[in-house]
């Protein structure tokens, strides 16, 4: 009897080991890695103005980059977010996700905001280890970047806040992303090559 519970002892200590380590767990606006994007929008809303709402990338059409705009979808924390997915999946399964927030030219803003979400990452994933990095933005030396990233087994989480120079056509940013492995692989070695 005692090694029949040592056992049911060990295997739920376990469970909520690996659970805490699961990226499935972490959700922006309440939408996770691996969720259908049916579950949130239409199949209708994710076709509508393909010209405006995906990317096809230009050497590999096996993942589109879907925008959600602010219509289809009710955001409580973010300006906006992004979605990749199989573009032969008929059934929308969501392969990454970018949900960001614009400080345009304030983005010391950025920062308090950015420290309270990695806060809650590392919270939730006590055994990943952050790797934490100020650079300059590869686009322009005047730009820089400050990012925090968690690597799991199968995906990884990026957090970073974008400080781009005036002379950029872009506003700063906080950024999230949650992106899995394959998808990661495919955009190094097949999506730009």
């Amino acid at each position: 009897m005692r090694v029949f519970i040592a056992v049911l002892v060990l295997i739920f200590s376990l469970q909520s080991w690996t659970k805490a380590d699961d990226i499935s767990d972490f959700e922006i606006e309440g939408i996770s890695v691996g969720d259908s994007l049916l579950d949130f929008f239409s199949e209708k809303e994710i076709k509508s103005k393909p010209e405006i709402n995906t990317y096809i990338y230009p050497n590999s059409d096996k993942y589109i980059l879907w925008i959600s705009n602010d219509t289809q979808i009710k955001l409580e924390e973010y300006d906006g977010m992004q979605f990749h997915y199989k573009l032969s999946d008929s059934k929308y399964v969501i392969e990454a996700m970018d949900a960001h927030i614009y400080f345009y030219d304030n983005i010391q803003d950025c920062y308090p905001k950015k420290k309270e979400i990695y806060n809650v990452i590392v919270k939730l994933f006590p055994n990943i280890k952050a790797d934490n990095e100020n650079a300059i933005h590869p686009l322009n030396e005047d730009s820089k970047v400050e990012q925090s990233s968690w690597t799991f087994s199968d995906a990884h989480i990026l957090l970073e806040c974008f400080d781009w120079s005036p002379d950029m056509p872009y506003g700063d940013k906080l950024s999230l992303s949650i992106t899995s492995n394959n998808l990661n692989d495919w955009l190094q070695y097949e999506a730009y090559e």
